[in-house]
């Protein structure tokens, strides 16, 4: 067994992360309720692959091949073994992020992010963002209906300046 494959797991959610988690599950049953149904809507996932394929350039694994090489050993040393698609949005701001499908990695990258970056940094950024499915993957995919709300909360117009960690640092 190689070490990463002997870290793999140790990767779990600290102590924090399950408390935050829990909070809405508990004290907002409804709205949890609510939030879990979304996640198993095949008509919400339609929309969201056609909206990739709509808004960005598919970056295909025989025209970049180093970059899916990457990709694949980011999933690999994770444990990952579902299908991958990468695409390139517009915008200038370099950027990754993953639109999480159950059974499915949809990384976008934003900017000159494949360009600049080396293959380690690279390989790090897809780390992150194939933490994030991993995390949203496990316990009935709790972690990721928390984020939904969580995230819902910071941008509602009644929501305090102190939800948001952008206020933070004024």
């Amino acid at each position: 067994m190689n070490p990463s494959q002997q870290d793999r797991g140790a990767l779990t959610p600290l102590d924090y992360h399950v408390t935050v988690a829990n909070y809405p599950r508990y004290n907002e049953p409804e709205v949890w309720q609510w939030d879990s149904s979304r996640t198993s809507r095949s008509e919400q996932l339609d929309s969201l692959r056609a909206a990739l394929l709509r808004d960005t350039y598919r970056i295909d694994p025989q025209a970049h091949g180093d970059v899916h090489a990457i990709l694949n050993t980011a999933m690999d040393r994770l444990g990952i073994n579902v299908p991958a698609t990468l695409y390139q949005a517009s915008g200038q701001e370099m950027n990754a992020t993953l639109y999480y499908v159950p059974g499915e990695v949809h990384i976008i990258v934003q900017g000159a992010l494949l360009e600049r970056l080396s293959k380690d940094e690279l390989l790090a950024v897809f780390g992150h963002e194939l933490t994030h499915y991993l995390l949203w993957s496990r316990d009935d995919g709790s972690f990721l209906i928390a984020e939904r709300i969580l995230a819902a909360a910071v941008v509602a117009p009644s929501s305090a300046a102190s939800l948001s960690q952008k206020d933070m640092h004024r």
